[in-house]
């Protein structure tokens, strides 16, 4: 009986961290979608915008310079007093907003440069980089598995936007729509991101130590009358000293 109760438990157990790690998975995604789908586009943007084929260099600077960010958010953790969690919701909201700017203001040009398309770089960049120094902190908390989890979902984000450009090519939508492709998948991402607050705030609430698992079951093993015997029996040593005391009083020791 215990060991069909141990298997499905253990069934469960993979089941519930495959599906975590489908989650972590997806808030991984948020963190260089943007980046990477900003130079996909740079064939488009190209066409359209005043500085050509340079701006590829523009966002290029633009994004670098986000690296600062993450610079100051290291050295000034331990005086910030917000929790990992709300960092994250920070980010992916900021990445959501970001999509959209790009999406519908990417060929807004001002005194012959393309400043907000260069802004909205800048903030992708600012997303990337501090994904790195949030997200893999959050999930450490959980496990180093799920840490695995979010690396992947980081390193999924050049595939991700390269298979919206080959389908861009194929079915021929714009830029608009490819950005507004990536905007739902950021979606999907903070979404993914709620259940896992869900499941940790459950997992808080309902943890039972696993020593008190262990002594239930080790209680449930054992019979009533084993119980009655094992508490009724004095121990061997208890009766093994009294006999020793008195053999040494009949030799005379």
């Amino acid at each position: 009986m215990l060991s069909v109760v141990s298997g499905n438990a253990k069934g469960v157990q993979c089941m519930t961290e495959s599906f975590l790690f489908c989650l972590y998975l997806a808030v991984g995604l948020t963190s260089w979608l943007l980046t990477n789908s900003l130079f996909i586009q740079v064939p488009n943007f190209a066409n359209v915008l005043p500085e050509g084929y340079e701006i590829a260099s523009m966002m290029s600077v633009v994004i670098q310079i986000s690296n600062l960010f993450a610079l100051i958010y290291v050295a000034c953790y331990k005086y910030a007093h917000l929790k990992d969690w709300i960092w994250v919701t920070i980010i992916q909201l900021l990445a959501i907003a970001t999509a959209f700017g790009i999406a519908f203001g990417w060929d807004v040009v001002w005194g012959n440069y393309s400043v907000v398309l260069l802004f909205l770089a800048a903030l992708s960049g600012f997303v990337g980089c501090m994904s790195v120094v949030v997200f893999y902190p959050f999930a450490a908390k959980s496990s180093p598995f799920l840490t695995s989890a979010i690396s992947l979902g980081m390193g999924l984000t050049g595939l991700v936007s390269s298979i919206l450009g080959i389908l861009q090519t194929l079915l021929g939508f714009s830029v608009e729509a490819y950005f507004v492709m990536n905007a739902v998948i950021l979606i999907f991402s903070f979404m993914s991101f709620g259940v896992v607050m869900l499941y940790n705030h459950w997992q808080r609430k309902n943890s039972v130590p696993a020593t008190l698992i262990d002594d239930s079951l080790t209680l449930e093993s054992e019979s009533p009358e084993e119980e009655t015997i094992n508490s009724d029996t004095p121990p061997l040593s208890n009766a093994i000293e009294p006999l020793s005391k008195e053999s040494h009083m009949l030799c005379g020791v």
